[in-house]
């Protein structure tokens, strides 16, 4: 087994609770650049050479003229993810805060200057600096699909929910999700895009583990 790579990934606030909630289990994020050929030829698991282990490929319609592997940037299973997401400096509470629940953020005394530096009275997510992050997932499987092919599990693995349990409408709620982190013609686009599946090994709020 490979070494264990540890990577930041970010999430909005909205998510963030998801993953707080144990109800977020997968992400969904566009390959970039997009494959140019039509068909997804399948997951490289051996090969003689070892740096193409781990790689989607994908071909013409018939099958034919491979394209070279594509690694998933977000790593492999094993791999851990650290989450990134939006402080706040409140001053009544005289700390620093996670926007997405307004949870305080724990931090050692020493540390403190790495996160008061330049940022002050906010810290964007891209900006989090490792020492702050509370969540760290696991990474349990990578695969590929077309975007518009999720299905109503994984809708719900993907942390949406809604008071009516009824397909079309979580179907719904995924494409509004999705236009509003990619922009309004990304769900149109139908783009490849990794399917992420984790579990969190480290949260606080998250229930026992």
């Amino acid at each position: 087994m490979g070494t264990i790579k540890e990577r930041p990934i970010l999430f909005s606030g909205a998510m963030v609770r998801a993953l707080l909630n144990g109800s977020k289990t997968q992400t969904r994020r566009a390959i970039k650049p997009q494959p140019t050929q039509p068909r997804q030829a399948g997951y490289i698991l051996h090969s003689t050479d070892k740096s193409r282990e781990g790689g989607f490929q994908w071909s013409d319609a018939d099958c034919k003229n491979l394209s070279e592997p594509i690694h998933c940037p977000y790593g492999q299973p094993g791999d851990r993810l650290w989450v990134r997401e939006t402080l706040f400096w409140s001053a009544c509470d005289d700390g620093w805060c996670y926007q997405a629940d307004n949870d305080m953020l724990q931090c050692e005394y020493h540390l403190a200057p790495i996160l008061l530096k330049d940022y002050k009275p906010a810290i964007p997510s891209i900006h989090m600096p490792r020492v702050a992050s509370r969540l760290l997932l696991e990474i349990t499987a990578v695969r590929v699909e077309r975007l518009q092919d999720i299905n109503t599990d994984d809708i719900k693995a993907e942390g949406i929910r809604h008071t009516i349990d009824y397909g079309p409408i979580l179907y719904e709620e995924w494409q509004l999700l999705w236009e509003k982190i990619n922009g309004p013609e990304s769900w149109a686009a139908n783009p490849w895009v990794w399917v992420v599946e984790f579990k969190v090994i480290d949260g606080k709020e998250v229930a026992s583990a």
